[in-house]
């Protein structure tokens, strides 16, 4: 929650897509697939943003 918080301060995320970026990076995920975020986001310099819809 806290890492969400300081997450969704930083980049401007909804409170749902914090708790997902938050859950991404504590489980060592490199890539996260959203259509909602904005495409190729790098955050924390490890977790990249990927919209699965752009061409």
């Amino acid at each position: 929650m806290l890492k969400s918080a300081e997450l969704r301060d930083r980049h401007q995320l909804s409170f749902w897509d914090s708790q997902l970026v938050a859950c991404a990076l504590l489980g060592g995920c490199t890539h996260l697939e959203s259509e909602d975020m904005q495409d190729g986001l790098l955050i924390e310099g490890t977790l990249t943003i990927r919209n699965p819809f752009k061409p």
